[in-house]
């Protein structure tokens, strides 16, 4: 049977999504298993700010995993471009990379920059779009991630995500306002309420916790899992993408 096309690739993948699926496992056991503390702090003018402080620290295998899953990804994307240009007869050298670029011209500089004799790959390179605002933006950012984990690992943070119910309370204890279902942005609610006044979480109704990238280009204070799974599938529907478009 002859080999499937760019299968280099689609094993990089399947490697990068048994990554993703490991971290789904360890994720909710250290979710189900964290602890934390709730705290109302103020700001300047007195205005109170709900903070959750976690007990418990990121494992380094988990920042580990994250890293090969995003590295397997972008590789996934090096080993399709290196078959495409020798499947035609083109240059292989160290400079040889799937092309990205910060602007639609840089991007397209890149893909003319690949030593093919055929115009077939580079128009399949070229109508990916692999740049800010273009069709393959997410692939860009991946690039960026893969980048700045090889100079430092990518440790993401727990995050309260929603809380079923939380409680405004006047200066007298009294409560002003029940919100029910509110949903977090960070670590600390972003509500702008009148000096004196107290946030407190309805301690009988568990909040909802999330583990999320810290402040990485792309994807910042995004969830890690859904961000992996987006990623994996915008490289498999890119592989697929280009295979059919160079045949």
């Amino acid at each position: 049977m002859a080999p499937q096309l760019f299968e280099s690739a689609r094993l990089k993948i399947e490697r990068a999504d048994q990554h993703i699926s490991d971290l789904d496992r360890e994720f909710r056991s250290l979710i189900e298993n964290q602890s934390y503390t709730i705290r109302t702090e103020h700001d300047r003018d007195g205005r109170p700010r709900l903070e959750v402080t976690f007990d418990r620290k990121m494992p380094s295998q988990v920042t580990l995993t994250i890293g090969d899953a995003i590295h397997n990804l972008r590789t996934a994307l090096d080993h399709m471009t290196a078959e495409m240009v020798t499947r035609d007869g083109g240059t292989q050298n160290r400079n040889l990379r799937f092309p990205t670029g910060s602007n639609r011209v840089n991007f397209e500089a890149a893909c003319k920059g690949i030593i093919t004799p055929s115009q077939v790959v580079i128009a399949a390179l070229t109508a990916l779009e692999v740049f800010p605002a273009g069709k393959g933006e997410s692939l860009y950012w991946l690039t960026k991630l893969d980048n700045a984990e090889k100079h430092a690992a990518l440790t993401p943070t727990f995050r309260v995500t929603h809380v079923p119910r939380m409680l405004v309370r006047s200066r007298d204890g009294s409560v002003l306002l029940a919100m029910e279902n509110v949903s977090i942005s960070n670590s600390a609610t972003d509500l702008r309420l009148s000096p004196g006044m107290t946030l407190e979480m309805d301690r009988d109704r568990k909040p909802t916790c999330g583990i999320v990238f810290g402040n990485v280009q792309g994807f910042p204070t995004e969830p890690v899992l859904p961000t992996l799974r987006k990623l994996s599938h915008s490289v498999r529907n890119t592989v697929d993408v280009v295979a059919q478009a160079i045949t």
